[in-house]
């Protein structure tokens, strides 16, 4: 079964609503909320529809709760009931991404003159909004729209099913459903929401998962092990059930929560690039492992480093699992870890290193003569080939910060091996018989370079250079913000002070650092490749924690007060975390213009507007 019970949520309350809003307004035209009230009507879904496809708001300056305010004026009362049970079951899936205050808040507004605590089953709805199944993507956070779009569309398809017996029908059959959920209107974008909906409806057949990239990943990294040429089928999701039911009988669960194994936890998510950040389209693996050559591009603090450690530990753990077998692979994780970590090579580059330390070059020898050596490249490969390649698993050299090095000398003539790897390039000097030597790159050996934007950008990089890797941007990531001080926040606060008291100004922090980098984007002194990266407010939860020791009670947020007003905690984050940085941006204009560039930004941040 795929119903992860994620520890730290509650799938009990989750599952309830689902089956509610499965039973009551699917099947039946009742109400989340109100029960037999006739909320999810047909006629109820069509005005909506008027409202929200037909009037899109393209353009507007409004954000996605600005437009359905607006869409919904003098609408019906039942109208503004179904908005509001929309977005209760497109918040369902949500964990991390969308909190529950944030859920809650958009809820009230969408409610607008309605009293949302008069319904029977609200506090229960506002309970279940505390929690989520899984994080499904920042697409599913901005294109709000398009979400609420397709599952309109799904329910008014569902609806025109006209005998009630068939609509059960359809439910019961996992894959009928499917079908029919791929089945939408045109000019509705079948996105994330699609395979949320069957994990909401059908949660022991289809994965947590809202991504078509990371189901591909699944079944490219674990079917061909698993099953060799055994005939399949041939649906993406039947394939990972059918994956998922191999790997239980292989007992490969031995850190599965609730002796249920999932994809998204060891010892799985290792191995297919759970870290992808793409939910649709080629995954960062598919490139590294056709092009061998990649780089990950952006500015500082956007994680290139833990993209490229994660991306180097999918590669060798997958190809440990090929070659292996799945049996020998779960039964031997220590070796497995061993293997990972010997076989990623880090390389940090800077302007002084060269083509002699990194291929070849003249030494002086012990006899006060001179000899060419070996440089750090012929070594790896060296190392590399003493195994037989029948049994040897990737080897990835990390190429950090490629900006600081010139690549095209640090390569010379080797720069060929790149692309040609089956073609020998002889290396300058001879040996003392007159001997050349040889180099080629083996085609298990992986580069994967980093690049910080403030240094170099990718249009100066030459093109000879460009075509031999594929680039891969690495960009703000705000939703990591609130996961990643969520899980440091109880070793960082005192233990009276639960996330349930820090995550509303979590989430305000990560709406400010966005706003930040919207500001810097636009500055005429920065510009787009200076934005500040996530993990430059990481630290957050330090701040706050620090700052609520000794405190008795606490009034306002952890960060901002209630007027608005910001507490020591976030201007210390300022302080010693982001302005540091933007004063190292600006030390190239004059004091006055950078002081006053530095001030407009620091209320960009702590209070919302600049000034």
């Amino acid at each position: 079964m795929a119903r992860f019970i994620d520890p730290d949520s509650s799938r009990t309350l989750i599952d309830k609503v689902a089956d509610r809003w499965k039973q009551d307004c699917l099947v039946d035209s009742g109400s989340i909320l109100w029960g037999d009230r006739p909320v999810w009507t047909e006629p109820n879904l069509r005005d909506f529809q008027s409202r929200f496809l037909e009037n899109p708001m393209i353009g507007t300056e409004l954000d996605f709760s600005g437009k359905i305010e607006v869409q919904l004026e003098e609408a019906p009362d039942d109208v503004r009931w179904l908005a509001v049970e929309l977005l209760i079951v497109y918040f369902l899936f949500a964990r991390r991404l969308i909190e529950g205050p944030a859920k809650r808040e958009l809820l009230f507004r969408v409610a607008g003159p309605l009293d949302l605590t008069e319904a029977p089953a609200w506090e229960e709805i506002a309970e279940t909004m505390n929690y989520g199944i899984g994080n499904p993507g920042v697409g599913y956070n901005i294109h709000r729209d398009r979400q609420i779009g397709y599952l309109l569309d799904f329910t008014l398809r569902f609806k025109a099913i006209e005998a009630r017996e068939d609509r059960e029908a359809l439910l019961n059959d996992p894959w009928r459903l499917r079908d029919f959920a791929d089945d939408a209107a045109e000019g509705i974008q079948v996105r994330e929401m699609r395979h949320v909906l069957l994990h909401l409806l059908r949660p022991d057949e289809f994965e947590r998962m809202s991504s078509q990239t990371h189901k591909q990943n699944i079944v490219r990294a674990f079917e061909g092990d698993l099953f060799g040429d055994e005939p399949g089928p041939e649906d993406l999701d039947e394939r990972i059930l059918r994956i998922r039911e191999k790997l239980v009988a292989l007992g490969a669960q031995p850190n599965a929560h609730q002796g249920i194994l999932d994809f998204y936890h060891p010892p799985l998510h290792q191995i297919w690039d759970s870290s992808s950040s793409r939910s649709e389209g080629t995954s960062d693996l598919d490139l590294l492992e056709y092009k061998k050559q990649m780089v990950l591009y952006g500015p500082p603090g956007t994680g290139k480093t833990h993209r490229t450690r994660e991306l180097a530990s999918s590669l060798i753990r997958q190809a440990a699992l090929r070659k292996w077998g799945a049996g020998e692979f779960f039964a031997s994780q220590d070796r497995v870890e061993r293997e990972t970590k010997g076989r990623i090579h880090w390389l940090q580059l800077h302007a002084a290193y060269s083509y002699e330390d990194f291929v070849r070059g003249l030494r002086l020898n012990a006899n006060g003569g001179t000899e060419y050596v070996d440089g750090f490249l012929p070594l790896l490969v060296s190392e590399i080939e003493k195994e037989p390649v029948e049994t040897r698993l990737p080897t990835v050299l990390v190429l950090d910060e490629i900006n600081r090095a010139d690549l095209s000398r640090l390569f010379g003539e080797a720069f060929s091996l790149l692309e040609n790897r089956d073609k020998p390039l002889t290396l300058p000097g001879q040996d003392d018989e007159g001997n050349s030597t040889t180099l080629s790159l083996p085609a298990d050996l992986y580069v994967i370079g980093t690049m910080n934007l403030i240094d170099q950008s990718v249009e100066e990089i030459d093109f000879a250079l460009r075509r031999r890797f594929f680039w891969r941007p690495a960009g703000f990531d705000p939703t990591s913000i609130v996961a990643v001080n969520e899980s440091r926040w109880p070793e960082q606060a005192p233990s009276k002070y639960g996330w349930d008291r820090a995550v509303g100004d979590m989430e305000l922090l990560a709406e400010r650092a966005s706003l930040l980098n919207e500001a810097i984007e636009r500055s005429p002194h920065l510009g787009s490749q200076y934005v500040i990266g996530h993990t430059y407010f990481f630290d957050a939860s330090f701040f706050a924690g620090h700052s609520l020791e000794g405190v008795k009670q606490l009034t306002g947020g952890v960060f901002w007060q209630k007027s608005g007003n910001p507490k020591t905690s976030i201007e210390d984050l300022w302080e010693f975390s982001v302005r540091p940085l933007l004063e190292q941006y600006l030390a190239g204009i004059d004091a006055d213009s950078a002081r006053s560039e530095i001030d407009s930004l620091r209320d960009v941040f702590l209070r919302g507007t600049a000034t």
